[in-house]
């Protein structure tokens, strides 16, 4: 009996191995820039939060809902509004993979 919930473990771990891979920041939108020369990437961002400064994070242009992320964020920052955003630290930038703003 004590291998199943050990094999339930294991199954979870090899089934959703992205649920640790983002990093979360709750903030106000505080900073927002846009680069041409940046080929594929959108608006990036930094939030305030209670530890200070988020670091830099980023839409991909490519990705499902970048207009309405993009709509959120823009609204976000000239409304003082709070954000909740999911990052994934990657290269050659942390990419928005998921926000939630009030």
């Amino acid at each position: 009996m004590r291998k199943l919930p050990l094999l339930a473990a294991s199954i979870l771990l090899v089934l959703a191995p992205q649920a640790w891979a983002y990093d979360i920041f709750t903030g106000k939108v505080t900073t927002m820039h846009l680069n041409v020369d940046a080929p594929g990437r959108g608006a990036c961002i930094k939030l305030f939060t209670t530890a200070g400064q988020s670091p830099w994070a980023c839409l991909n242009m490519s990705r499902a809902l970048h207009d309405e992320m993009f709509a959120m964020l823009k609204t976000a920052y000239n409304d003082s509004r709070t954000c909740t955003i999911w990052v994934e630290v990657a290269v050659p930038y942390n990419e928005i993979k998921a926000l939630e703003c009030s």
